[in-house]
């Protein structure tokens, strides 16, 4: 069941009106009256615990803070990462490697809604990549934004920036995308000659959930400040 899904959502909401519903008119019959009372003032409890919950489930949908179980309880599995930052320049017609994927061809992205394919030489593709550290032997998540300017003809020999964006702490990628809108700001840009073409980088720098690592190497612990400054601007040079 996924933190940010629409299932949990709904889940919380149906047991919030049953207990609401419970606590509001269910009359507790057995045990004497002290009983009775603790039964009653655990409907009351129950019912503004999940009112709580609803409101923060709600409000996490909104802001994409916490995208996964993970990110609150930290785990093994990658986080889904942002990345922003300067890490090397692509040529459009030269290979790649992201995480095993071939890049530079929007092939080697997972691709998501926010643009069709006959969009892509108007407002750009974001697609979805992992981004595997060598050095660092961290592994993240990464949605990457391709400018139009990446699909167009006339730029088939040209080289673009490459930025990596980082979220905040707790944060995730989406929340770049849908709630800052970081891609449609630099398409403005763009389109008003005030920012160059380049492809953005969007990870979390929150490698080790729920540590908040500061993008630092830990003694002994997660090397993350090894993986942004050199894995990542490494695997972006190949």
């Amino acid at each position: 069941m996924e933190l940010t899904g629409g299932f949990f959502l709904a889940l919380v909401v149906v047991l919030f009106a049953l207990s609401t519903l419970a606590a509001i008119f269910y009359k507790p019959v057995w045990g004497p009256v002290l009983a009775r009372t603790a039964q009653r003032a655990t409907l009351v409890v129950l019912a503004q615990g999940l009112a709580v919950l609803l409101c923060a489930v709600l409000v996490n949908n909104w802001g994409s803070f916490y995208g996964s179980w993970n990110d609150i309880v930290g785990g093994d599995k990658p986080l889904t990462t942002t990345a922003v930052g300067a890490a090397g320049r692509w040529n459009a017609t030269s290979p790649s490697q992201l995480g095993g994927a071939a890049f530079p061809t929007s092939t080697g992205l997972s691709a998501t809604t926010w643009s069709k394919p006959a969009q892509y030489a108007t407002v750009g593709q974001i697609g979805s990549v992992t981004v595997v550290g060598k050095r660092s032997k961290l592994s993240a998540k990464a949605l990457v934004y391709l400018p139009p300017q990446y699909f167009q003809p006339k730029y088939a020999q040209s080289t673009f920036p490459v930025v990596q964006v980082f979220t905040g702490y707790p944060g995730d990628v989406r929340q770049i995308v849908d709630r800052i809108k970081y891609p449609t700001g630099l398409l403005t840009a763009m389109k008003a000659r005030s920012a160059q073409p380049m492809i953005l980088v969007f990870l979390n720098p929150t490698l080790a959930p729920p540590r908040d690592t500061e993008c630092t190497n830990v003694p002994g612990g997660p090397q993350v400040a090894t993986y942004f400054l050199h894995d990542v601007p490494t695997i972006l040079r190949e």
